[in-house]
């Protein structure tokens, strides 16, 4: 894991400049999944929406949780998955993987979680999103895939996905790009607070991962969905 902010800033200038393409607006409704004697309501299975998504300061039209508290938050309005992966995780997982199967209301061409960062703004069709963060697993992902390591395999791979919170609401059609619109100017790239919230579950923490909680928690750049988490952590390793 690298957690050097000089490093992190050398990438930000290496990625600048591209734009990508959405490939599939997917919207989803809660399903009930049982695997290994345990049964789950879960939205993770979106289904493509051709025709495009209304996206709100809530979320998207279409999309209804079975724990709206957690997920429909402004931080995790909209999420967005790299289709790259796809034959990928087709093998890892034994199944054919494609576009909404992580639960994405953008699938796009291609994603590079390391060139998205706190709080730069990306204008997708007349929208205008913000950086929140990464999306981290929870168990319902081995119940949809009916797989006992499917959450762990995604912590492995390391390809969480994009958060965005929405600046301005507006409507995302298939064919449009993904642009950057305004850098933030920081330093927290969407995999270093992926990997921040994978070390918090692996103390005790070495000098330069505690070095980086402390400074997270304090940067209110980075939602406050986040930053509670590590700071949970942070706490929990004095």
């Amino acid at each position: 894991m690298d957690f050097c902010v000089d490093r992190c800033r050398a990438r930000r200038s290496a990625g600048g400049g591209f734009a990508m393409k959405v490939l599939s607006t997917n919207t989803g409704r809660p399903q009930t999944y049982t695997f290994q004697d345990l049964t789950v309501r879960s939205s993770m299975r979106r289904e493509s929406v051709p025709a495009g998504v209304h996206v709100h300061f809530k979320g998207v039209d279409g999309d209804e949780f079975s724990s709206p508290l957690l997920h429909g938050v402004n931080a995790s309005a909209v999420y967005a998955y790299s289709a790259a992966t796809f034959p990928q995780w087709t093998v890892r997982y034994e199944q054919k993987v494609g576009a909404g199967n992580f639960g994405e209301n953008l699938t796009m061409d291609e994603l590079d979680e390391s060139h998205f960062f706190a709080g730069d703004e990306w204008m997708v069709g007349t929208a205008r999103l913000r950086v929140s963060g990464p999306r981290y697993p929870c168990n319902r992902l081995n119940a949809c895939f009916q797989r006992a390591d499917a959450m762990h395999l995604f912590a492995e791979v390391r390809r969480p996905g994009v958060y965005f919170e929405v600046v301005n609401e507006g409507f995302i059609r298939p064919g449009d790009e993904l642009v950057l619109a305004r850098s933030s100017g920081q330093h927290w790239s969407v995999i270093q607070i992926f990997d921040l919230l994978t070390a918090r579950k692996l103390p005790p923490y070495a000098e330069d991962v505690r070095a980086a909680f402390f400074a997270i928690v304090i940067d209110t750049d980075v939602p406050e969905l986040f930053r509670a988490q590590l700071h949970k952590a942070l706490a929990a390793s004095r």
